[in-house]
């Protein structure tokens, strides 16, 4: 959960965000089955700009989903989000000028919005996030760490070189993960890792 101070940040965050646009395709959309999942209504996707623009698209979409669906709702959070934005006071009003010289740029933490989404926004959702890393030795730690932060169901781990065909499903209550594996970067492992994941939202939900 967020402090008082974080939950302030967090709501100051997405209310300064500007309209965003709901419907957008992505000219670089590798998901083969997507126009048709689209021509049926099966798929939307929700373009974001900015840390605010997807925190905002976050908290909206979770609460529909977890108060329409509940239990048999699952929120699979793979976006690649920056740590860290530029905060709305700290943003010029006019050009910056290139006369007075060097520029220091601050950047304020974004605010964790995991707990929230967790205990919040989508209470009933299966909720799914994601944590690379590039050093084996913090992979384990993190991921176990981010369950016990935010109190939600499973972290999908994987070390950067071996993304593409390795991850380990870490769940809250096992001891242990689940390792998710393809042959080589010529195979798809995410139709694995959906597959891996479907059959834990049955057993949440069961």
């Amino acid at each position: 959960m967020l402090d008082a101070a974080q939950h302030q940040q967090l709501v100051e965050l997405i209310h300064t965000r500007q309209k965003v646009g709901i419907v957008e395709r992505l000219p670089c959309l590798k998901l083969t089955a997507a126009p048709q999942a689209m021509a049926e209504h099966r798929l939307l996707e929700v373009t974001f700009k900015s840390v605010t623009d997807y925190l905002y698209g976050l908290r909206d979409i979770s609460q529909q989903l977890s108060t329409r669906f509940h239990r048999n709702s699952m929120l699979y959070l793979a976006a690649a989000v920056s740590d860290f934005y530029i905060s709305h006071p700290s943003l010029p009003t006019h050009k910056i000028q290139s006369r007075e010289g060097s520029l220091v740029l601050e950047l304020t933490q974004v605010p964790k919005m995991l707990g929230e989404a967790a205990a919040t926004w989508a209470p009933d959702s299966l909720l799914v996030t994601f944590k690379l890393e590039t050093d084996p030795a913090l992979l384990r730690k993190k991921a176990l760490g981010a369950l016990a932060s935010y109190g939600h169901e499973v972290v999908v781990a994987n070390l950067l070189p071996t993304r593409h065909t390795r991850v380990e499903v870490y769940r809250r209550g096992h001891a242990e993960p689940t390792a998710v594996t393809v042959p080589d970067t010529d195979a798809d492992l995410e139709p694995a890792l959906v597959a891996h994941l479907k059959r834990i939202h049955g057993e949440v939900i069961a």
